[in-house]
This record gives C-alpha cells, sequence and structure tokens, in this order.
C-alpha cells in the first residue's frame, strides 16, 4: 500500500495540463435547466440531505442538476425532477461512502448498503434510517411507478453490482491491497454508476428497450464504451485530487505503479484508451443498421443518439465541477477536443 506521503509527491510530479480527451459530440442542454437544479436542491433540502454549511456548499459548487440537464436534454418536462433527484442522491450518497473508505470502515458501509437495497426494493424507510436512504427510498418509488417490469429487473441488476463493487473497493481500503489494474477496470465499470445513468435515457424518453434488445452483444458493447469512456476521463480528471486524498483507487496510479511508468506517460496512456474507446463507439454507432438490422428502430436510434449526448454531458461537466478537481486547478485541469 503506497503512503500517503508518496501520493502527495506524486501529485506534485502531474503536469500541470492533463492530455486531451477527444469527444466529438454536440452539446445540449435541457430547457428547463434552471429550474431542474432549482428542484433537485429543494428536494434534496426536504430529506435535510442539505444540513451542514459545507455540503450546502459543494452542492452548489458542483452543479448536479446541471449535469442532468446536461445528460437527458430531450427527457420529458414531468420525468426530469426524477432523474435528477436520482441522479443527485447517488452523488450524494458516494460521498457519505466515502466517508466510510476514509474511515476504513468497510463493516459500517456493508450494513448502510444492505439496509439501502431493502429501502430501495420496496421495504418502507424507518424514522431511524439515514436522510440519504429515506430519500432514495422516495425517487426509486418514483423511478418504479414510471417504467416497465423488465427494466426494473435490469435497473436493480446493475444497482446490486455497483453495490458490491463498491464494497470491494472499500474492503481493498481497509486491507490496503491494490488491485490489479485489469481488475480494476472490471469493477470499475460498476463503481462508476453509468449503466445505471444510461438506463434513464429511457426512462427519460418513456420509450424502454425490448429485454432482447437490451442485452444484444451490439447493445451491451455501446453501453460499455460509453462506461469505459465515463472513467477514463473521471480518473484522469480526479487523479490530482484523489493522490492528494490518499486515494490509489484510480486506473492511472494503477498503471504507473504496475508498469513503472512515468505518472504523465501513465495518464497520456489513458488519455489513450478513452480517445480509442470514443473512436470504437463512432464507428460501431454508424454501422448499427448494417451489424444488427434485427434489433433497429427509432426508439434504439434515440438511445444510442442519448449515449453519445451523455458521454459529451459527463466530459463537460467533469472539466467545470469542484468534485473532480482540486480547488487551483480550475480549467486548466484538462483539455477538450471536438
Amino acid at each position: 500500500m503506497p503512503t500517503r506521503t508518496t501520493l502527495h509527491y506524486l501529485a506534485t510530479l502531474m503536469p500541470r495540463d492533463l492530455p486531451v480527451l477527444y469527444c466529438p459530440f454536440p452539446a445540449a442542454i435541457h430547457p428547463d435547466a434552471l429550474a431542474i437544479q432549482a428542484s433537485t436542491q429543494a428536494w434534496a433540502d426536504s430529506f435535510g440531505l442539505l444540513d451542514d454549511l459545507e455540503t450546502r456548499i459543494s452542492f452548489n459548487q458542483r452543479g448536479y442538476g446541471t449535469l442532468m440537464a446536461r445528460a437527458y436534454p430531450n427527457a420529458l418536462a414531468e420525468r426530469m425532477p426524477t432523474i435528477a433527484d436520482w441522479s443527485t442522491s447517488l452523488f450524494l450518497l458516494d460521498d457519505q461512502l466515502d466517508r466510510f473508505g476514509r474511515d476504513h470502515d468497510a463493516s459500517a458501509m456493508a450494513i448502510l448498503l444492505q439496509r439501502l437495497m431493502k429501502v430501495l426494493k420496496g421495504s418502507p424507510a424507518k424514522r431511524h434510517d439515514l436522510p440519504i436512504v429515506q430519500a432514495m427510498g422516495d425517487v426509486t418509488n418514483r423511478l418504479v411507478q414510471g417504467s416497465p417490469e423488465a427494466w426494473q429487473h435490469f435497473f436493480f441488476d446493475s444497482l446490486r453490482k455497483s453495490f458490491a463493487a463498491v464494497q470491494w473497493e472499500a474492503n481493498n481500503r481497509a486491507q490496503g491491497y491494490i488491485p490489479t489494474q485489469k481488475t480494476y477496470a472490471m469493477q470499475r465499470l460498476y463503481t462508476s454508476g453509468t449503466y445505471l445513468c444510461l438506463a434513464l435515457i429511457e426512462f427519460g424518453n418513456n420509450e424502454f428497450l425490448h429485454p432482447q434488445v437490451r442485452l444484444h452483444p451490439m447493445v451491451r458493447r455501446l453501453c460499455e464504451y460509453v462506461n469505459r469512456v465515463v472513467f477514463y476521463s473521471n480518473d484522469i480528471i480526479s487523479l490530482r485530487k484523489e493522490l492528494l486524498a490518499g486515494d490509489w483507487q484510480n486506473l492511472v496510479y494503477l498503471i504507473h505503479a504496475q508498469h513503472q511508468l512515468p505518472i504523465g506517460e501513465a495518464l497520456n496512456y489513458v488519455a489513450r484508451l478513452h480517445n480509442d474507446t470514443i473512436n470504437q463507439f463512432t464507428r460501431e454507432r454508424m454501422m448499427l443498421d448494417k451489424l444488427a438490422p434485427e434489433i433497429c428502430s427509432p426508439t434504439l436510434y434515440r438511445f444510442v443518439d442519448g449515449l453519445a449526448t451523455w458521454m459529451r454531458a459527463n466530459h463537460d461537466w467533469s472539466t467545470m465541477t469542484s468534485r473532480y478537481q482540486t480547488s487551483t486547478e480550475g480549467l486548466h485541469g484538462s483539455q477538450y477536443c471536438a
């Protein structure tokens, strides 16, 4: 396990400007963007999720509602509050779990996740439950009411896998275990929470893919490309902040450590993975009607368009939010190439 001093020193060796991340997809934003941010803040307030000043300031700086407006620009207006509230609660849950991680309290995290999953699956929240449990129970109930059973099965399966991956990461911290690059990348597909967010494209459009279409190898591959693009970019942009926090579970760090690469070269390597994956997505998206004509439909095309929009939204938001950068980085922390 690397020492905090070692990780801090490594952060000082990072280049001032991070590698260029290619993202050719057009930006868009929901017409109700300002109302979405205000609505999700009011909802979070109603459950006491922003009770302390530090959390409130952080919430305002991070602009979760803005991300949702960018990620789901074509979602039905009446469904946007549910999307924004769910996604916001997922970020706030991640903050709660990070606190357990910093305390190396993997057992407390396990108890919280077990209780949370029971509530999300329909068990009534109790008065003594944490506010995040009560809040997520509320918004998940709205998701269930507005979706078919097949979509719910996929959503809860992704949620279960995400919770298991988050617990795996917490156990690593508690035990000082450094995973291999390959193992980390497999688990990162679920710690990112991206599959959950992509499922919300269907919910927002109120157009749900047939289960056979959702499970088609090409659709699964396109979704995995998006997931990888998201976690590659997040691991690049958040690297300095994570090193300063003493966290070694980042793809760039693992490549640096396991292959004895200078940190700048490791950053460039992950940036190439990001850009190559963008190109893979673009090529297969253009060939969708030729490679998988049996599943093509206007609903699928709109979903795949939503995947591209999600990547662009995540990139734009990640470069401006305080969630992934230190206070001194600002826009120098990353570069964008259309």
